[in-house]
């Protein structure tokens, strides 16, 4: 009897210890369940319910609080978890990038350089040293980077970075390297496919840089920088209708900026299409607030394409009144009066406003290049000049005559 009354005490006891356990096994799966459904405050009330804690459940708290944002209770039960079990690799690269989200760098690099010392062959810890390496402007970060790339050629993001210091230092062919290879793991990788546009548009190989331009386009990668890469490129490339599709597209994001405007009118003046570009001429100058001289030549040239030489002389005089001093404008305005008016006088007249503002003497301070200009201006209204007096000259003969 005596036998079988311990027995019933042993049996009690163990089954009281069992029935603890068995409520704790059934919170952490309830919790659990929580958890993956997304129901991250239900789930960490649950988890902190559990006892005695665990690494395991620190480690979901940590996880549920960075999932709904609260980043400082992430790191502290990060903390808490790792305090449990130091060597919980998982629990301290979670840790580690949570630290560089949350700015604390310091700690991110004793973090990683940790894991690193523990697992020097994992790519994943050298790229996010490297990471922290590179945030605080520490010129080692491009070693981790590479260590990452040489123990996995096919991670993408070393790749991305390694090509990016070579295009900082133009070593174009460094760039076309790594940037293929990670390429040839993943040829969608939108990083890459920018930096080797960005590569052959700084080598000024702007033909070989719209292509991956335009794949990014192709892919639903689309912003400001985008088109403007392609609009200059094929600018350069004198594809001007495409290089206006793309310009056009950039008013769409910067419609106040009278270079833009400019760059369309010359454009559309390049291709003939003076009536466009005299609008968008236009609209430059009304946005412009500073010397407007190049603008009101541009302008005026392009009316003289059309012959239209009332709106050109127009123009020109606006042109010569931002700068007097500009023997071009001065040349031309004279050109178009000439074509204009058809008394000789008048013509004579605006010839000779030339040669009173820039015919006297030689400005040695004048480059040598303008200088030229200068002389072959001169030559020519001399020679205009002797033509109107002799015609002017004619007329009065004959008029007398009559």
């Amino acid at each position: 009897m005596k036998g079988n009354y311990f027995l019933v005490l042993i049996l009690t006891a163990l089954l009281g210890k069992i029935a603890p356990i068995k409520a704790q096994s059934s919170t952490v799966v309830e919790a659990d369940k929580l958890f993956q459904l997304g129901d991250y405050t239900n789930a960490i009330m649950k988890y902190e319910n559990v006892t005695p804690n665990t690494n395991y459940t620190f480690l979901q708290i940590a996880r549920a609080h960075k999932a709904i944002g609260t980043y400082d209770d992430a790191l502290n039960f990060y903390s808490k978890a790792i305090d449990i079990d130091s060597e919980s690799t998982i629990a301290l690269f979670e840790y580690g990038k949570l630290l560089i989200t949350t700015k604390k760098f310091v700690k991110a690099d004793s973090i990683f350089g940790g894991l690193i010392y523990k697992y020097p062959k994992n790519p994943n810890f050298q790229y996010q040293l490297g990471l922290v390496k590179e945030i605080r402007k520490d010129s080692t970060a491009i070693n981790y980077y590479q260590n990452a790339f040489t123990l996995d050629n096919s991670h993408q993001k070393s790749c991305y970075k390694i090509s990016k210091h070579f295009l900082s230092l133009r070593a174009y062919d460094s760039v076309v390297k790594y940037a293929n290879t990670g390429l040839s793991y993943y040829n969608n990788n939108v990083e890459l496919i920018s930096i080797l546009g960005q590569n052959y548009y700084k080598k000024e190989h702007f033909d070989k840089a719209i292509p991956y331009f335009l794949k990014l386009l192709k892919l639903n990668f689309k912003n400001e920088f985008i088109y403007r890469m392609l609009a200059t490129s094929y600018h350069k490339e004198y594809e001007y209708q495409e290089a206006l599709k793309y310009y056009g597209i950039l008013l769409n994001y910067d419609d106040k900026n009278p270079k833009l405007y400019y760059t369309i009118a010359e454009l559309y003046s390049q291709t003939k299409n003076y009536a466009e570009a005299q609008k968008y001429y236009h609209i430059a100058i009304t946005l412009l607030d500073y010397s407007l001289d190049k603008e009101y030549h541009n302008l005026a040239m392009n009316y003289r394409h059309q012959e239209k030489w009332k709106e050109a002389i127009t123009f020109m005089k606006k042109s010569l009144k931002e700068n007097p001093e500009s023997l071009r404008s001065q040349y031309q305005l004279a050109v178009f009066a000439d074509a204009y008016y058809k008394d000789p006088k008048t013509k004579l007249s605006y010839y000779t406003k030339y040669m009173e503002k820039f015919g006297k003497k030689e400005n040695t301070s004048v480059k040598n290049q303008k200088r030229t200009f200068k002389s072959f201006f001169e030559e020519k209204v001399k020679k205009r000049i002797t033509q109107l007096k002799k015609e002017i000259k004619s007329t009065k003969i004959e008029s007398n005559s009559n």
